[in-house]
């Protein structure tokens, strides 16, 4: 099945994927024994190069044209002894596991009103 995607460039126009307001996205840090960690004080840096951009960018819209709640995909960093690229991208050794989720989250409305 090929699907093709216009991307304009203009960014200030509003496009098809964003009418609805369910666009949305959930990040979390999970500490040792998966318990979450939610401060305020914490962020997410998430560093890619242009290609490692392009190939994590192709590999999502992948995943959303066969989304299924639940499904997941982890990326581990590299090592000497194992080198596995995964989502279109190699994480580098000093990186923390990445995990891709498919999960159904609402719509902007039901976080803002």
């Amino acid at each position: 099945m090929k699907h093709e995607i216009i991307i304009k460039r203009d960014p200030f126009k509003a496009e098809e994927y964003q009418k609805k307001g369910d666009n949305l996205g959930n990040v979390w840090i999970i500490g040792p024994g998966g318990v979450r960690i939610k401060n305020p004080d914490y962020r997410i840096e998430i560093f890619l190069s242009k290609n490692g951009l392009i190939g994590l960018g192709t590999e999502l819209i992948r995943l959303a044209y066969s989304f299924k709640e639940g499904k997941h995909s982890h990326i581990y960093p590299i090592s000497k002894d194992e080198v596995c690229q995964a989502m279109g991208i190699f994480l580098t050794p000093d990186s923390n596991e990445l995990i891709i989720c498919c999960d159904n989250l609402g719509t902007l409305d039901d976080y803002v009103k």
